[in-house]
């Protein structure tokens, strides 16, 4: 089973899609992502470990890991649905991991009936850590 999906219509239903897929028992709290990349389209939805939902995987993780191991390439858009909380943000976690593999991705929020949330890596996670600070 590929997390890889076809070029979606409407990349927001498809993050709404993923969503519905969510494992979240314990926290009730489903979010589906999509990311469009230079490889095609790939997307994740969270997994949680039922005696202990904050060690599951974030939607946003999921599918940054598919395309990685996938091999999608840069990745230059980012949709995320949380239906049951419009307007919900990447946790920090997840802020990082995008601001270190996704830094110029655009990421579009769903926002209920709102326009939708546009933002960044960069705008999530000012001054985030990077690799370039490591030594050589």
């Amino acid at each position: 089973l590929s997390a890889f999906i076809d070029a979606p219509d409407d990349p927001m239903e498809a993050a709404h899609a993923a969503a519905a897929r969510a494992f979240a028992p314990v926290s009730r709290f489903p979010v589906g992502c999509v990311m469009e990349t230079e490889g095609g389209w790939v997307a994740g939805s969270n997994v949680e470990h039922a005696p202990d939902w904050t060690r599951g995987l974030c939607a946003e993780r999921v599918a940054l890991a598919s395309a990685i191991a996938g091999g999608a390439g840069a990745i230059s858009r980012i949709w995320l649905a949380c239906p049951l909380a419009p307007g919900a943000t990447p946790c920090g976690g997840c802020r990082q991991l995008l601001a270190e593999h996704a830094p110029d991705a655009e990421i579009v929020i769903w926002n209920g009936d709102d326009d939708p949330i546009r933002t960044t890596p960069a705008d999530l996670l000012p001054g985030a850590f990077s690799a370039d600070r490591l030594p050589a």
